[in-house]
């Protein structure tokens, strides 16, 4: 029930803070407090994954937010690539003395979870709350301007129809006032 209540809560009170989210010192606590979880014991190592639970709970909006604004290519190709990574990381860190390098990564797994935490801050460290804003507005701009273009090009598509209407009536008229003389 914790858990959840912690997930809640970086998902709710802290979701919209953009210049607390993107800020060193934010980063400082999620990396602290998964030193805590990783390396405390009992209740304080629970005490702080909780706390590591609101943080990267607090990271969804704002990263939801960013994603939304880039292409989906580029987005796709970060995140599989970064995947296939942590995937082949993953299995080096168990591996045994025949792979390259198993030496050393050996039984390393805090170091792997490290680069994930320190990922997710560069992250949101990376753009302030003006540029995320600033993507979102110039979305906005470009669908405002497709509308105008739209009412515009439709204005003008009533006008021409109702100008071609108008000289068929003349038309018309005139066809009537021949046949009539």
């Amino acid at each position: 029930m914790a858990t959840v209540m912690a997930l809640a809560m970086g998902f709710v009170f802290f979701g919209n803070q953009v210049d607390l989210l993107t800020s060193f010192p934010w980063l400082s606590v999620g990396v602290v407090f998964f030193m805590i979880l990783y390396y405390g014991e009992t209740y304080m190592a629970f005490f702080g994954g909780l706390v590591l639970a609101v943080y990267v709970a607090s990271l969804w909006p704002l990263l939801l937010r960013r994603i939304v604004t880039f292409p989906p290519h580029r987005i796709f190709a970060v995140v599989v690539s970064t995947y296939f990574f942590y995937m082949v990381l993953s299995v080096w860190v168990v591996a045994y003395n025949f792979v390259p390098g198993g030496v050393y990564t050996r039984e390393r797994t805090d170091a792997m979870v490290f680069s994930l935490i320190l990922c997710c801050g560069l992250g949101t460290c990376s753009f302030s709350s003006e540029r995320v804003e600033s993507r979102v507005s110039e979305k906005l701009q470009e669908k405002r301007k497709r509308e105008l273009t739209v009412n515009f090009f439709g204005r003008v598509f009533r006008r021409l129809s109702t100008i071609v209407e108008d000289s068929e009536n003349e038309a018309l008229e005139e066809i009537a006032m021949v046949q009539q003389v």
